[in-house]
């Protein structure tokens, strides 16, 4: 799959999306409603070790944070149960 680099929502809003190298607290990736950003680590730092992500572990990722960015349109929270189900 070919991540996009944005994506409209909700009538019109832009979502970028960002890859990065690596991500602040161990973190796979996350949305920023403020910021109207998806952000997804290549890589994935737990214990002092530093762990490459595979393509499929960052769609699987953009989907996760997807998820998270349509919940914040379309009802206005954020659930991980909902988002890691999806």
């Amino acid at each position: 799959m070919n991540i996009p680099n944005e994506f409209k929502i909700a009538g019109g809003k832009t979502i970028k999306v960002i890859q990065k190298d690596i991500l602040e607290d161990g973190r796979f990736g996350d949305f920023s409603p403020a910021r109207n950003e998806i952000e997804l680590g290549r890589k994935v730092e737990e214990e002092d070790e530093v762990y490459n992500q595979t393509d499929e572990d960052i769609e699987r990722t953009f989907y996760h944070e997807l998820i998270h960015s349509f919940q914040w349109y379309y009802n206005a929270e954020f659930s991980e149960e909902m988002a890691q189900t999806f």
